[in-house]
C-alpha cells in the first residue's frame, strides 16, 4: 500500500515527481474521483505534457506558499509530531531490551526504510479531519470556518501529544545511553 522510489541523492526530481503523479491519477481515475493539487514553484514540480484524467493542478503565486499552503499552516507540524512519538516510542522499547552488562551498544533510533513509511502512513492517518480542516481555514483558501469548539478540542489533542512526547524524552534523558 505505499508508494517507495528514490534517487541517489535522496532529492525530489522532476522525473519522480511525474511518475508519482501518474501513479496518483491512475488510482484517482479507477476511484472515479477528480482532485485538485495545489502545487508551489518547486522545480521538481514538472507537469510538460501529461495527460492528466482526474487531477487539476493550481500552482501558488511565488513567494507565497508559507502564507497560503494547508500543509504549512499546521499539517506538516502535526505529521512530525505523530511520527516523533512514534519514534520515541521505538526507542523507549529498545532500551527496555538491552542488556547494561554487554559492551555492545545499540542505536536505539536506527530502523529501516520500510518501517519509516509505515510510520509515516499511521503519523498521517493519526491526523483528525478536523486539524486538517482548520488548517484549511486558517490559509483563507477556504471560506468555512472550523466548527464551533474545534480549535480548543484540536489544542487538547495537541497538548496532550506534547505531554506524552515531553515524558517519553525524559525517560530516554534519564538512560546513560
Amino acid at each position: 500500500g505505499l508508494y517507495y522510489r528514490a534517487n541517489s541523492k535522496a532529492w525530489m526530481t522532476g522525473i519522480l515527481f511525474q511518475e508519482w503523479l501518474n501513479v496518483v491519477d491512475k488510482r484517482m481515475t479507477l476511484k472515479k474521483r477528480k482532485i485538485l493539487l495545489i502545487l508551489d514553484n518547486a522545480l521538481s514540480h514538472v507537469i510538460k505534457d501529461l495527460p492528466l484524467k482526474s487531477i487539476e493542478i493550481c500552482f501558488l503565486p511565488p513567494n507565497a506558499t508559507s502564507r497560503l499552503q494547508p500543509m504549512d499552516q499546521g499539517i506538516i507540524a502535526a505529521f512530525k509530531k505523530r511520527f516523533r512519538s512514534y519514534q520515541l516510542e521505538h526507542a523507549l522499547e529498545k532500551l527496555d531490551e538491552i542488556d547494561l552488562n554487554k559492551t555492545d551498544r545499540i542505536n536505539i533510533y536506527k530502523i529501516d526504510i520500510l518501517k519509516a513509511m509505515r510510520w509515516c502512513q499511521n503519523a498521517w492517518n493519526d491526523i483528525s479531519s478536523a486539524t486538517i480542516r482548520n488548517c484549511w481555514a486558517h490559509s483563507g483558501m477556504i471560506v468555512n470556518s472550523p466548527a464551533p469548539g474545534s480549535n480548543s478540542n484540536l489544542q487538547a489533542e495537541d497538548q496532550k501529544l506534547d505531554d506524552e512526547l515531553a515524558q517519553a524524552m525524559k525517560k530516554l534523558a534519564v538512560n546513560p545511553f
